[in-house]
């Protein structure tokens, strides 16, 4: 009977969606947020175990199969604009349908806890389709971030301390909000109040620090020097950065005084990032890391790997392990060999390539902010990577990023945008209008975005 009712409705929910796709973007943060909590639960169906994200995985799918059947030019211009994204979903298609008859169901959830977070960037690209959109989704993906951050102070009391009171993707997501609020500041845009931005900000940068996690420390500091790295010719900001980088660390000295337990805890855990073989769980993992490696050079397999649904394994002292082998690129190699790894790199260097270029001829405002977060949150999280699999919600800032340039490119189009942009330079600046041709990222004149 509910298998019936199911069927009946889905059809409904997918027209609706369709007409506000926003709803389907705006779900992936939330289940996100959701997943932190409920990271472990898993509902049964059929013979199939769902988990927080598949509805969002389920309408996305729907939305782009409906968006291919309504506009193919428009997907396959995006498809197009993004080579290595689309071979990258590809691969990973390809390799479902290869391996799941000889793996089962496991090939097809491996797909969908790792790599299905590559569809959202694509989702992305497709349904945002002006600045207010944008603003929004941001807005929605911080609020996230922030319910995460409040409910984990909230256990710590109960449990007595911060140390990892949510789970390592809880705390990224928290990290990365924390470098997007830095970068609105750095601009001056805002994103609900300035207030409450800048309580957000200090929220957001000690529950990060305080949860523990060692892979999420490794994503701040490496997030740091690329904010450092991007501002370096602005004096006030370096002033400012450091004198900012010290009242930090004089706050968190003075809790570790009045907290001793967790500044030992906090100790523990540097030491495992400085000498890994010094901490019991960094040296299992980097013992299963090599042990993999070799068995796939041993086989023979480096070129495609083992496949989707293949199984880890090896041998901890007298323990056998068959956990997922917590770093990406190592999750990478064994799955899709050297053929997934390099599409992967060439895919992040287009990115980087790309926003880079687009942000050199960028006026300050709020598309700037949005080039530059991306470009640091989703550089940071390649330090992550070392420690842990892909998550979504790089992915997210990912999608914003690429979005807000999809969105620049397709405004220059518009000779009536070019028309008013020159006009408001001319009278603001008393300077000739630049010449702006179809596809240059000389575009945001606009300083509040």
């Amino acid at each position: 009977m509910l298998l019936l009712i199911a069927i009946s409705v889905l059809p409904l929910l997918v027209m609706f969606v369709s007409r506000n796709p926003m709803l389907v973007l705006c779900a992936f943060p939330v289940s996100e947020m959701v997943g932190v909590f409920a990271q472990d639960y898993m509902f049964n169906a059929g013979g199939f175990d769902f988990i927080p994200m598949d509805p969002a995985f389920f309408f996305a799918f729907a939305y782009l199969v409906v968006s291919v059947l309504r506009y193919p030019r428009k997907v396959a211009g995006v498809l197009k604009e993004n080579i290595f994204l689309t071979v990258f979903l590809a691969l990973a298609g390809l390799y479902v349908v290869i391996y799941t008859p000889i793996y089962g169901q496991s090939a097809i959830g491996e797909a969908r806890k790792f790599y299905g977070f590559f569809l959202f960037p694509l989702l992305a690209l497709l349904v945002i389709k002006k600045r207010e959109d944008l603003r929004r989704f941001v807005q929605i993906t911080i609020l996230a971030a922030t319910l995460v951050a409040i409910v984990a102070l909230g256990l710590a009391p109960m449990r007595g301390s911060t140390i990892k009171v949510v789970s390592a993707e809880g705390a990224l997501m928290i990290a990365l909000a924390a470098f997007a609020m830095l970068i609105h500041r750095f601009h001056g845009v805002v994103v609900f109040h300035p207030m409450t931005d800048r309580v957000l900000l200090f929220l957001f940068a000690a529950v990060a620090i305080s949860l523990g996690h060692r892979s999420v420390w490794l994503a701040i500091g490496f997030g740091l020097m690329l904010v450092l790295w991007l501002y370096f010719v602005r004096p006030v900001f370096v002033v400012k950065f450091v004198v900012v980088l010290l009242m930090l660390l004089m706050a968190g000295g003075a809790g570790l005084v009045y907290f001793p337990e967790v500044g030992a805890r906090l100790g523990e855990g540097f030491a495992g990032i400085i000498d890994p073989y010094a901490d019991e769980t960094a040296s299992w993992r980097i013992q299963g890391w090599t042990y993999q490696l070799e068995s796939l050079q041993e086989s023979g397999r480096v070129l495609f790997g083992n496949g989707l649904g293949s199984y880890y394994s090896w041998k901890f002292g007298d323990e056998i392990v068959t956990v997922f082998p917590h770093n990406a690129y190592v999750q990478l190699l064994l799955k899709f060999g050297l053929l997934g790894f390099i599409t992967y790199i060439l895919l992040v260097f287009h990115f980087f390539r790309r926003l880079l270029a687009f942000r050199k001829r960028l006026r300050p405002g709020r598309m700037k902010v949005y080039i530059e977060m991306g470009i640091v949150t989703v550089g940071a999280v390649h330090a992550y990577m070392f420690g842990y699999g892909f998550d979504l919600i790089p992915l997210i800032y990912f999608g914003v990023a690429i979005s807000a340039a999809k969105l620049l490119q397709r405004e220059v189009g518009q000779p009536h945008l070019v028309s008013r942009i020159s006009t408001r330079l001319i009278g603001r600046q008393g300077i000739p209008a630049p010449i702006v041709t179809y596809g240059s990222p000389r575009l945001d004149a606009q300083s509040s975005g």
